[in-house]
């Protein structure tokens, strides 16, 4: 894009086969999820360097989830290298 913003995005697919969690609480059971099956996820970002002596980068992203795990999460990175 620029020399001090550059964007990014990727793309992955996963799938679990058997996912199963289990859980007690005051040794009774508790409901158990199960995540078996494909999630594809998707992911468009920022990379923002404000200055080109500064030593801060910071990262702006967003992924989106499709098929068994479904929505929308957001991202903020602030990177400080000495």
């Amino acid at each position: 894009m620029t020399d001090q913003v550059a964007g990014y995005a990727g793309a992955a697919w996963e799938r679990e086969y058997d996912g199963r969690a289990r859980a007690t609480a005051y040794g009774m059971d508790t409901p158990s999820p199960r995540l078996k099956g494909n999630t594809g996820v998707f992911e468009l970002g920022l990379s923002i360097l404000p200055d080109a002596d500064s030593p801060l980068t910071l990262n702006l992203g967003v992924q989106g989830y499709t098929d068994k795990r479904q929505g929308v999460s957001g991202s903020f990175e602030a990177n400080w290298a000495f």
